[in-house]
């Protein structure tokens, strides 16, 4: 995992935090964070926007988180041919630390890309392990058979990246002295 700190210039950063923390996107609800959720835990939920998927636009804001994300990879060197998926996630503070399944958010090669958009606790977890793509199973699946192990954990703050093999296990957890985790995830090749 690589970790960049200040990874968007402070005024476009600014501009990203605002457009996407205001009332003016419109947040959609999950009843799971990662998997469908079979073991009924009400508290695996969270909220997203999908800014794009696939070449697909889903979003008023796809340009300028776009740009954010594009200005923000060549700032630290990291080429990108196409994004496959960006999403914003929002995380709300439950009373004790819930974490959230592991999971890998696709299932190709890839890398994988975490912006920050506030300060928060709420950690995501890496794991060593990743995703076997000649396996024959799903990424769940794979999960289910394997022990996975804690690589290093990474505490939400704003403007922070960080980016890992698209193929490594990650899991989010809910933040419980802030009141909402936000991060834009995004996946490229």
């Amino acid at each position: 995992m690589k970790t960049y700190k200040n990874a968007v210039s402070p005024t476009l950063f600014k501009r990203l935090q605002h457009e996407i923390l205001a009332d003016s996107v419109p947040w959609y609800f999950s009843d799971f964070t990662a998997y469908e959720n079979i073991d009924n835990n009400t508290m695996d939920y969270s909220w997203f926007h999908i800014v794009s998927q696939e070449g697909s636009v889903g979003s008023q804001i796809s340009q300028l988180v776009e740009s954010c994300l594009i200005s923000a990879l060549d700032a630290v060197h990291e080429p990108i041919e196409i994004f496959t998926r960006i999403r914003i996630g929002l995380i709300t503070a439950t009373h004790e630390p819930i974490q959230h399944e592991p999971h890998t958010d696709w299932q190709e090669i890839h890398k994988t890309g975490i912006l920050y958009l506030n300060n928060s606790d709420g950690d995501t977890i890496i794991y060593n392990e990743k995703y076997d793509l000649t396996s024959g199973v799903n990424s769940k699946d794979y999960k289910d058979k394997i022990d996975l192990t804690v690589n290093t954990t990474s505490t939400p703050e704003e403007n922070k990246l960080i980016i890992f093999d698209g193929l490594t296990y990650h899991a989010s957890t809910t933040p419980t002295t802030t009141p909402r985790r936000v991060a834009i995830n995004f996946n490229y090749r």
